[in-house]
């Protein structure tokens, strides 16, 4: 046991007979449809087209700490204003932005971990200490929101969740 956290991109589409896709025959809807849900699922799909719509959302794991507490307590303040209570956390790009900023000042100077990312006790949570441990986590919190901040630039039609579980 110990607190596992994950930063998630999710993606939510939608196939609908309204818009783009109003005009097409019940048949070609139906064909469109396999192509957008998995074939395990083809039988259900089929009874729920007919109320016109279909949705997935998709959620695609790109980040994961153990133990990095610090991290931790920052999305809890950050972004869930305070309240930890396992649920998934939506994160908005900027507040990704400010936690790369974030990590990137204690990195440039280490005495500054207690005051602008501190650890937090708690059980399963791991170490307090400033040690490698904890820079190495930075170091990989730096790199991931540099490359998840990178592909949302690209990529607008994602949102970025948090989650954890101790």
């Amino acid at each position: 046991m110990g607190l596992d956290m994950y930063l998630y991109l999710s993606k939510f589409e939608s196939l609908s007979r309204w818009g783009k896709n109003a005009d097409l025959p019940e048949q070609e809807l139906l064909e469109k449809a396999k192509e957008f849900y998995p074939s395990e699922l083809h039988n259900i799909m089929q009874d729920h087209l007919k109320h016109n719509f279909l949705s997935k959302q998709t959620q695609y794991q790109v980040g994961y700490w153990r133990k990095a507490n610090a991290i931790h307590r920052w999305f809890i303040e950050n972004c869930a204003g305070g309240d930890d209570d396992g649920r998934d956390i939506y994160v908005r790009y900027e507040k990704l932005e400010k936690l790369r900023d974030t990590v990137q000042k204690v990195l440039e100077n280490h005495d500054r971990a207690p005051e602008l990312l501190p650890t937090q006790e708690g059980f399963f949570f791991g170490d307090t200490e400033y040690d490698d441990w904890y820079f190495d986590n930075l170091d990989y919190t730096l790199d991931l929101c540099n490359n998840v901040l990178k592909f949302l630039k690209e990529n607008d039609n994602y949102d970025i969740y948090y989650s954890a579980s101790w």
